[in-house]
């Protein structure tokens, strides 16, 4: 039914367009028939002048170059080729309508520009061209402007040439067989396209002829015959006629005719036209909106759309799916308030009870501010992500993505990760009991010699007097120390991996507490001399520990294990060279340097070396053993400290391991200036 009066309405309306269409377009015609004939005989006589104003433009500039040539001849009258083609060059003539500049003495050419396609012209004497002659001598005998033309040029082609004879010398006293000549010649189709480009008009057809022979210049001749408005115009040497008439002759009745039938056409063409994409535009967003309402059924997450007024437009089902509790308030023109008040009132909202208003003002305002992205529980147990963005009319456009199983399995990953901790930690302690006994007995076979049950027996061996059975006791009691040392350093192995994952724990669960306190740097550098000086002289590695008096805020018992893990992986991954420790103050903090002549770090592991459980890729470095605990540990004690921590590779060989740590707040840098200190080989402090 709707069609069908779309339809009646289109064909009613086409019939009014064409009917005031062809009303306005008889009486135009009409009124243009009368007003025809005087408006494109004024058109006519402007085309006219037009013509005319852009030749003698041309002309004009023509005798000024020639003029200007004129000059610089005057300035010297014998030129060489090449001062000649400099002072053409710098006239200003367009090469595309110049052909040639000829500066001849007694109409013999003496020189020409431009030269190379130009040459054969030296030395023509012009007077004896037929076909020039005649301007050659009105030129010498005149010595003014003379324009003629078209004329069959030497080159080749026709075109106009201007001519100005003139003494060489400035007092004009020079006699005829003196006179020099300058011509300038111009391609007659270049010429007139150029200077007459602006007045043509297609619906004007233009003849030039001369006024005086009715020489053709320009234009059909067959023009003339049509009765054309016609111009003089004065040239230097005679007078020509510019003769112009419509294109399509004089008409009987109003040429504007078809032209007036045409626009009445067109403007039914176009106001139809117009009155078909109106109804088209109609048909297309009636089709848009249905294709529009598709893609939001058809999308995953639930979509609203609420206008300025905060009224709801449009949803699709998946968004009344989502909020099933109140699915019937859903429905257009309901307002966001009351919506989201109907759902607190049927408790859809878990994190709205007991505080209904506090939670619908917080939300009506994130709702009313838009560009937020919150989450929201339902009383279904699913959990939605809402993000709602404001559009440029003030409407709101909202999602709501479903996000139960990306929260469950969040839950279950920290679930997870708590159980892990838990686990490692309960391990840890659980084998820290035994490992402690373990420790126990091994200290006691270390010093299974001088125990009383292996004393009495060597007592009873040395009685018997026998050397063969207290050589093989001797050896025996050796063997057991040895295994003993083994096993004690397996042992103190294990408790610093236990001691490590104890760390480790604590830290991923965030229970790592910090005590921090003004501590002496100089101190704690003294103690991981003590510490490494026996180990680095076994190893014969030359062991320098120095550094600075000021103190800084940290965990000392932290601080030491960052420096102890890191001298420990120097002395442990060099063979050869020295390891040495520097302590500096930079800025607002203390940096720490432990640098070695190791192994060093391979390429691309700086960054990873500090990841949980990471070593480098280096069959030596595993071979000396390690968890990859150690280094993962001091970053994050380090940042725990407000410090950082790093690693860079030598030129040469080794590396350096740096971390920060922030000076003492009551350090004060002006008053108690800091000076150097450094551990002496006997791992005393020794400041300078």
């Amino acid at each position: 039914m709707k069609n069908t009066l779309y339809r009646r309405l289109e064909i009613a309306l086409y019939g009014i367009v064409l009917a005031v269409s062809v009303g306005v377009g008889a009486v135009t015609e009409r009124l243009d028939y009368r007003l025809w004939h005087q408006t494109i005989s004024a058109e006519i006589a402007n085309v006219n002048q037009s013509y005319a104003y852009g030749l003698e433009a041309g002309i004009s500039h023509l005798i000024a170059s020639a003029n200007g040539l004129a000059a610089a001849v005057h300035l010297k009258p014998t030129m060489t080729d090449e001062e000649f083609s400099v002072v053409a060059s710098r006239l200003g003539t367009d090469d595309s309508v110049v052909l040639n500049i000829a500066l001849a003495t007694d109409g013999i050419v003496q020189n020409v520009f431009p030269l190379g396609r130009n040459s054969s012209l030296l030395g023509t004497d012009l007077k004896t061209v037929p076909s020039q002659q005649e301007g050659v001598e009105l030129a010498l005998k005149t010595q003014q402007p003379v324009f003629l033309g078209p004329l069959d040029l030497l080159q080749g082609g026709n075109g106009f040439i201007l001519r100005l004879a003139f003494p060489p010398d400035m007092k004009g006293t020079g006699v005829a067989n003196q006179l020099k000549m300058i011509s300038i010649v111009v391609d007659g189709t270049t010429f007139l396209q150029k200077y007459t480009e602006g007045a043509a008009n297609p619906q004007i057809a233009t003849v030039i002829t001369r006024a005086d022979s009715g020489a053709l210049i320009y234009g059909d001749p067959s023009l003339l015959a049509e009765q054309p408005i016609i111009r003089e115009m004065a040239t230097p040497t005679d007078m020509w006629q510019i003769a112009s008439a419509p294109a399509a002759g004089w008409a009987k009745f109003s040429p504007n005719a078809p032209a007036i039938a045409g626009l009445a056409l067109l403007r039914i063409f176009i106001v139809c036209g117009v009155l078909w994409a109106i109804f088209g535009l109609v048909r297309k967003q009636k089709a848009a909106e249905e294709q529009l309402s598709d893609a939001i059924e058809a999308l995953d997450d639930g979509f609203a759309l609420f206008d300025a007024d905060d009224k709801l437009k449009i949803s699709n089902r998946r968004y009344h799916d989502l909020y099933g509790t109140s699915g019937d308030l859903l429905h257009p023109g309901a307002s966001f308030e009351d919506i989201l008040r109907g759902g607190v009132a049927r408790k859809q909202y878990p994190d709205a009870v007991g505080q209904e208003e506090t939670w619908i003002n917080r939300r009506l305002e994130s709702h009313r501010q838009g560009g937020r992205v919150l989450e929201e529980k339902l009383d279904s147990g699913k959990w939605l992500r809402v993000v709602e963005r404001k559009t440029k009319d003030g409407g709101t456009v909202g999602f709501r993505v479903d996000i139960t199983e990306l929260k469950t399995a969040i839950s279950a990953a920290n679930a997870a990760e708590r159980a892990k901790s838990e686990f490692i930690s309960v391990l840890s302690h659980e084998l820290r009991t035994p490992l402690t006994v373990i420790m126990g007995y091994v200290s006691l076979l270390l010093e299974v010699g001088k125990s009383p049950a292996v004393k009495e027996l060597q007592g009873a061996v040395e009685a018997d007097s026998n050397p063969e059975v207290q050589k093989r006791l001797d050896l025996l009691v050796g063997y057991v120390a040895d295994l003993a040392s083994r096993a004690h350093r397996s042992n103190l192995q294990l408790r610093s991996l236990i001691n490590h994952l104890l760390d480790f724990s604590k830290i991923e669960a965030g229970k790592m507490r910090l005590d921090i306190a003004d501590c002496d740097v100089a101190e704690i550098l003294e103690n991981i001399s003590h510490a490494f000086r026996e180990i680095a002289e076994k190893k014969g590695l030359d062991f320098k520990v120095s550094g600075t008096t000021s103190r800084v805020d940290a965990d000392p018992i932290r601080l030491t294990q960052i420096l102890m893990n890191l001298v420990g992986n120097a002395m442990k991954f060099t063979d050869s060279g020295s390891v040495t420790v520097t302590a500096s103050v930079r800025s607002d903090a203390v940096l720490f340097e432990v640098e070695d002549t190791g192994c060093g770090i391979p390429a691309g592991f700086e960054e990873r070396i500090f990841g949980d459980f990471e070593q480098a890729d280096d069959s030596f470095i595993r071979r000396a053993g390690g968890t990859g605990l150690g280094l993962a540990i001091s970053r994050k004690l380090a940042e725990l400290m407000g410090g950082k921590i790093g690693v860079r590779r030598n030129s040469d060989s080794g590396s350096v391991f740096w971390f920060t740590v922030p000076l003492s707040r009551s350090e004060n840098l002006q008053s108690n200036p800091t000076s150097d200190a450094v551990v002496s080989e006997d791992g005393r402090l020794r400041r300078s």
